[in-house]
């Protein structure tokens, strides 16, 4: 009995001894939002590790260009005038048109818990040739799952591409797509819509004109006068 005792005794001190200390993980900073946050009970979906608060931000942080995400547009009352719209935003270079786009983007996610896809065109376009080169996924059907997402569609840097006549036929597709399934849609572009209309095709212009309120952004280039 006594030796029973002792070898019980002997056993608990072991496990004991075995057991990890309890690691105290610090506060983090969200790579998002920029709060400070601390470590759930349970990290089963990987948020601390990963260094987002909720499950929202890391939507948010790897959907929205991180140049954009933590630079906060000027243009607040407009942004909140804007939330529920179709846009098309043109202006010159470094008028802040990205910037707002991103901005009304994260507001749409944190308030209106809205589905959202953001593409820049010109990626999107190189995406689309290099597809033909893979047997893998059809340009058309990455064109297709673009133009039909159902939800807002955020369009960064249309006419920036290089044009040509299968450029010209994608962005049809992918404008007429929007715009006559009534998908809301937000577009920046360096081009006026007359400028759309003369050097990439007409019907693009018309059917952006038809389904976009047009914003227009003036000013200095923000990124040459951060430099002078």
């Amino acid at each position: 009995m006594a030796m029973n005792k002792i070898k019980e005794k002997n056993i608990t001190n072991l496990e004991k001894k075995s057991e990890k200390p309890k690691e105290d993980k610090p506060e983090r900073i969200c790579r998002s939002c920029g709060k400070t946050f601390s470590p759930p009970a349970n990290d089963y979906l990987g948020l601390y590790h990963d260094g987002f608060c909720k499950i929202l931000c890391r939507t948010i942080y790897y959907t929205i260009p991180l140049r954009f995400l933590k630079i906060r547009t000027d243009k607040q009352s407009l942004l909140e005038s804007s939330i529920d719209k179709s846009l098309f935003i043109t202006g010159k270079a470094g008028t802040g048109k990205s910037v707002f786009m991103a901005n009304l983007a994260v507001k749409r996610m944190t308030t209106k818990q809205g589905n959202i896809e953001w593409i820049s065109y010109p990626a999107f376009i190189m995406k689309l040739q290099g597809a033909f080169q893979k047997d893998r996924e059809s340009p058309f059907d990455i064109a297709e799952n673009i133009a039909r997402h159902y939800g807002y569609l955020f369009i960064d840097d249309l006419g920036a591409e290089k044009l040509t006549d299968y450029v010209r036929q994608i962005t049809y597709f992918i404008i007429n797509e929007r715009e006559q399934r009534v998908l809301p849609t937000v577009i920046t572009s360096n081009f006026t819509l007359q400028e759309i209309a003369e050097q990439i095709d007409v019907r693009i212009s018309s059917r952006i004109a038809g389904m976009c309120e047009v914003l227009k952004f003036t000013g200095v280039d923000q990124r040459i006068k951060r430099q002078t």
